[in-house]
């Protein structure tokens, strides 16, 4: 099953890799956020399965 991730991470590095890593393994990989704001704003306009959110 391919999933539509949004990825919601400050570190550019980290972010690109998972891009990587998932598309690798087959999903869609939507959007990618730094900030809460911008994550709202992408996941308001587009269909998402899944959030992968970095937290600290």
């Amino acid at each position: 099953m391919t999933a539509r991730i949004l990825i919601i991470e400050d570190e550019a590095l980290v972010a690109m890799e998972l891009r990587f890593v998932l598309e690798d393994l087959g999903h869609e990989v939507v959007g990618t956020a730094a900030d809460a704001p911008s994550a709202r704003a992408l996941a308001a306009e587009t269909e998402v399965d899944l959030a992968l959110v970095d937290i600290h």
